[in-house]
Order: structure tokens, then sequence, then C-alpha cells
């Protein structure tokens, strides 16, 4: 199968610090053909420059206004480049995969019209979502969008639940699909002594909500609970030094840097519990990978990891973003961190996890690329 790929989240030649989610989602079935269009825009009015990288992809920057101005009117030019791109290439993809519903989708939805073919759209909730809600007048767009693909790859389950209030129910089928991640490996949890561990890049410290989790860590140390904060991430000297000034007098944190990421889910292992409680989040492959290396988490409520693992005890939504509620969930979780870890070790037992690591998702993905193929299209469809 020759898929065609529109995401703005693929690493390239202009920023090759972009996330890997969709690079390591099209490496786990490297059966099929993936030609990329990465997506870049610019601050303009007008005009597209393409620079090839790798066998057959191309890295685009196209001209639109800021704050989503002249949105669709730029994502229609930037989708009829690409179609007359695509023929001067010769490329003739099987079916298009839009890796975001808000801004691919568009595009997306335009080239596969035009050229007959069926369409994927993954959803990602934060970015998506946040869209969906500053811009009402494209509403009827997204609708379309949205009823138009052959299927939709939501990151989450809650994604897929607010996508349908926003949109209606989807006449097609909505799956989850979880990001793949190369630490994937399975670490039964251990009994640690009472340290949390957090992940992000520090630059984001105000959505993941690092200050209510250090004054949460600082409640709990003046009320005699003996709880260490280990914080992991790299990013700006600001952001850094903005972390370090929050958590000046709490005994317990430390400011860690960034790390291989090969060695974060021992790490994981070793800790009493994984804790970002962001306020938005689209999924979070970090999560994942501490579950996976035995070691609960706390997300932030309705965002991330939401709709997996619903009555879990090991993966538990954090009650409001003010510290004191954070402080008391936290509280409670480490008392608890005995049976909670045996419950999550049950899980990994029963293979209740494996959902999250890379054959399961290929699977799932190959299912969902031979669905959206029309019966007969293509002889590889048909042997995924």
């Amino acid at each position: 199968m020759n898929v065609l790929h529109l995401s703005a989240d693929f690493p390239d030649p202009f920023d090759a610090a972009k996330t890997r989610a969709v690079a390591n989602l099209i490496e786990i079935i490297p059966e099929h053909e993936h030609q990329i269009y990465s997506l870049n825009r610019v601050n303009g009015i007008s005009g597209h420059a393409a620079l090839s990288f790798g066998p057959t992809h191309r890295a685009v920057a196209y001209s639109a206004p800021p704050k989503g101005m002249l949105l669709a009117n730029r994502l229609d030019a930037l989708a009829d480049w690409i179609v007359n791109d695509m023929s001067e290439r010769g490329l003739v993809p099987d079916l298009i995969h839009a890796h975001k519903l808000s801004i691919e989708g568009l595009a997306a939805s335009r080239i596969a019209d035009r050229l007959g073919l069926p369409l994927i759209v993954s959803s990602q909730g934060n970015t998506d979502l946040r869209v969906l809600r500053a811009r009402p007048d494209l509403r009827n767009r997204w609708r379309q969008v949205w009823q138009r693909a052959a299927i939709v790859l939501a990151f989450a389950p809650w994604t897929a639940d607010a996508l349908a209030q926003l949109l209606g129910t989807r006449q097609g089928p909505v799956e989850s699909l979880p990001c793949p991640t190369p630490a994937d490996q399975i670490l039964a949890p251990r009994i640690t002594p009472q340290r949390i561990l957090s992940v992000f890049g520090l630059d984001e410290f105000a959505n993941k909500n690092a200050a209510g989790l250090i004054e949460a860590i600082s409640l709990l140390r003046a009320n005699g609970v003996a709880v260490e904060l280990d914080i992991v991430g790299g990013g700006s000297a600001t952001s850094f030094a903005h972390l370090a000034k929050l958590a000046q007098g709490t005994a317990g944190i430390r400011l860690l840097g960034p790390i291989r990421h090969d060695r974060l889910q021992s790490l994981m292992n070793r800790s009493a519990l994984f804790a970002v409680p962001s306020r938005r989040e689209s999924y979070g492959m970090v999560f994942a990978e501490a579950l996976l290396a035995g070691c609960p988490v706390l997300h932030g409520r309705g965002n991330a990891i939401t709709g997996y693992f619903e009555r879990a005890p090991w993966a538990i939504a954090s009650n409001g973003s003010g510290a004191g509620a954070l402080a008391q969930t936290l509280k409670v979780v480490l008392q608890a961190q005995q049976p909670i870890k045996a419950a999550l070790a049950s899980a990994q037992r029963a293979g209740d996890l494996d959902l999250f690591r890379r054959p399961a998702i290929a699977q799932r993905y190959r299912r969902a690329l031979s669905l959206a193929l029309p019966s007969g299209t293509s002889d590889s469809a048909k042997a995924a």
C-alpha cells in the first residue's frame, strides 16, 4: 500500500526537534510505502517552498497569517499546491492520512476529494479541540471532514467523545490508536521510597501544572510526609531558572535536566508514582512508558490517557489543579503504593497494557489502513 501522510508534527530539515509520535507510527509498519508532506507554517499571506528529505519526503514551508487568520483559505491553497507537486513527482498514493483534524484534515480532505482517494484522519485532543472551539465559523468544514473520513483514529478515548459532542456522532468508525514508543519494555513494579517522578519539556511548565505539583510537594512535606520529587526534562535556561525558584526552600525536589530516552523506564521503575497533572494533554507517551515500567501514573483530569483505564487504581486523574487537592491525591496514592502496584503487576501479567506496545499498535494501524481502502484496491491492503 502507498500511503501519503500530511503532518505538521514530523521531524524535518526545518525543525528536527518535532515530536516523533508520527515518525514512530510510520516506522512500525515498514511493509507499506510512505510519502510524507511535513508541514511548516511561516508568517505571510501566500507562497510555498519545499525541500526534499529522506527517500520520498517533502518539508513544506507554507505562508499563512498568525492566529488562524485565513486558515481555511491558506490550507486550501496548500492542498492545491501539494496536488500539483504530487503530479510533477508522479506520486500515486492509495490513500491519505491526515495526522490532525484541525489543520492537516482540511488540506488532506481537499486533496482526497480532488484525487478520489480514501482518507484517514488522526485526532490529537489538545490541538484539535482548541482550534475547533476557537473557530466556530469553520465548524461545518470540520464536520464534513469528520464525516468524510473512512476512519478516525483518536489518540485517546476522551478525544473521540469530545469530538462527537462538538461535531455530532460519526457514521463511520472511530478507534483509539495510542502513540508508539520505543520505550515499551515491561518492568515488574517494585516498592520504592516515596519518590515522585515528573517528566516534561520544561518550556511547557505552565501547561504541565508544574507549579501546582511543586506546591503540593511543599504542603506534604510541611505536614510530615517524607516525599521527594524528581523533575526530568530539557528546556530553556529561563524555564529551568523559573522552576528552580519555585522549588527553592522545599527540600526533596530535584531538577535533573534531560536524560537519555533509553534510561527513562529504569528511572520510572524506581519511582513510587509518575505525576504530570497537565491542564491539556493529547495523550502523553510518558504515561504509557511509566505504566509499562511498573510505575502508577497521575495525569490531568479529562485528558492524556483518560478513557483507557477508567477504574484502574494505577491510572489516576488529578482531582482538580489546586495544590491542596493535588497534595491530598498524592498522599492517598503514596500510602497505597503496595496494593496499587500489586494491581498494576496483575494488569501487566494479564496483557491489559499490551495495547500501548508497538506490536499491538502496529496491528491496529494495519487494520485501520485496510478498512479505509476499498476492497480489491490494493493487494498489499489484503495482506495487511
